[in-house]
């Protein structure tokens, strides 16, 4: 006798699984596992049940492993690892970036800060962004007062502004943190990015995005970063967020501008390394006809040549390497 016939009569001689002992045995095994029942369905909306226990045992051991890979905790040695559990929401982001950046290790006296990004080209009079991508390299001393940045085979010494770069003046509590990031008068002159003044909220989100950009913040820094910005006004969270380079991530996001575009921050969806940085057009944006970068703008009075569409992606940015170095010039 061949193994399907012998199937055939295992299966003919099981009485079939009805659909509610089908849902009694699948809401069993999910409160083993921690996850909520699931209600009944509706008669009209429940599957034509008549596999037998074969079947049946298939499709509770397929559900008893989506559990495990979601929660990342099997027991088997077969079980994937390291599987995270979504993140809920955006203060739940905050926590557990904070809960990973707490266990970096700072630049000490002396080092420098080497940061590689990848940045995307824009259309002159655009507000679109192209396909072609663009790498920097910075030096950060450790105290924010040196910075140099190379560009294209050329180094350039960036001019010296300790005020807002010095990430020794910030404070790790929170509580303070917040209330330094959205103080104008903090600063003789607001960083580039924040200027002309955007409000306290938008301020602190935009000065927490220079501060992972173009500094080093150190681990209890860092973490108290992520701690504030849940806590500023419409910040949110999205996610399945591309960075330049096409890796995904989840992202603190703002609206700004009167509600014209969104700035996002984008994390390592497991491991909540900053990973770069998003600009998405939430209006239509007026394009103009490309000049081209550099030329001459005497007297040019372009017609509109178009409009780009709410959702168009008009900044973006991915940091791929950002490691601790002895000194100034020296790569990871």
């Amino acid at each position: 006798m061949d193994e399907m016939t012998r199937l055939r009569e295992l299966r003919s001689a099981t009485p079939p699984i009805t659909p509610d002992a089908a849902e009694a045995a699948r809401n069993r095994l999910l409160a083993e596992a921690g996850a909520p029942a699931v209600r009944p369905r509706p008669f009209w909306a429940r599957p034509a049940w008549r596999a037998g226990t074969v079947a049946a045992v298939a499709a509770v051991a397929a559900g008893a492993t989506a559990v495990a890979m979601i929660g990342g905790s099997g027991g088997g040695s077969g079980a994937p690892a390291n599987r995270i559990a979504p993140v809920a929401n955006v203060e739940e982001l905050g926590t557990r970036a904070a809960k990973a950046a707490e266990t970096g290790t700072a630049a000490a006296p002396g080092q420098w800060t080497y940061i590689k990004t990848m940045e995307a080209g824009t259309i002159y009079g655009s507000t679109r962004i192209t396909g072609k991508r663009t790498t920097t390299e910075q030096w950060v001393r450790y105290d924010g007062k040196a910075h140099d940045v190379q560009r294209g085979g050329r180094t350039v010494r960036m001019p010296a502004d300790p005020e807002w770069t010095n990430v020794g003046r910030y404070s790790t509590d929170p509580d303070v943190l917040i209330g330094q990031l959205e103080n104008k008068s903090l600063f003789k002159q607001p960083p580039p990015f924040a200027a002309p003044w955007p409000g306290p909220d938008t301020a602190a989100f935009l000065l927490v995005r220079g501060l992972m950009d173009y500094t080093a913040p150190p681990p209890k820094l860092q973490a108290a970063l992520y701690q504030v910005l849940p806590r500023l006004k419409g910040v949110t969270l999205e996610r399945d967020v591309a960075d330049a380079s096409g890796r995904r991530g989840i992202a603190f996001a703002l609206a700004v501008n009167d509600g014209g575009q969104r700035e996002e921050i984008i994390l390592n969806p497991r491991t909540y390394v900053y990973m770069g940085h998003r600009t998405v057009s939430l209006k239509p944006q007026v394009e103009f006809p490309d000049k081209g970068q550099g030329a001459r703008l005497d007297n040019w009075r372009p017609k509109p040549s178009g409009t780009a569409p709410a959702g168009t992606v008009t900044g973006l940015s991915a940091q791929l390497v950002k490691a601790t170095v002895a000194k100034n010039g020296e790569r990871p």
